[in-house]
């Protein structure tokens, strides 16, 4: 087992959390990673309701089936989590799981 190092981190490096909510397609995922100062945790899969010649509704061949995760460092140096949720109501539980009282909620 290697030594812990003083920068080694547990738990959160977090203090605040912007959630991105709103039905699919409006551009949750493109907030999180437009935003974000690393690289984001995504989780679109192609969506499976497209046939091979079908032309997708605006373009959009993917979606969300879980928490889109960035961070994003604010002036004061205070690292921001930015969650982006899945638009389909069977993700409902989803999107409950991440929009505690004490989030910020961006519709």
């Amino acid at each position: 087992m290697s030594p812990v190092t003083e920068d080694a981190v547990v738990g959160a490096t977090t203090a605040r959390q912007v959630v991105f909510v709103g039905p699919m397609g409006v551009g949750k995922t493109t907030a999180v990673t437009a935003l974000s100062d690393v690289p984001v945790v995504g989780t679109d899969v192609r969506q499976s309701t497209l046939s091979f010649t079908e032309v997708p509704q605006g373009g959009k061949t993917t979606t969300s089936v879980g928490i889109d995760y960035g961070e994003w460092t604010d002036p004061a140096g205070r690292r921001v989590a930015l969650l982006g949720t899945p638009g389909q109501v069977r993700f409902s539980s989803a999107r409950e799981s991440v929009t505690a009282h004490r989030a910020r909620i961006v519709l």
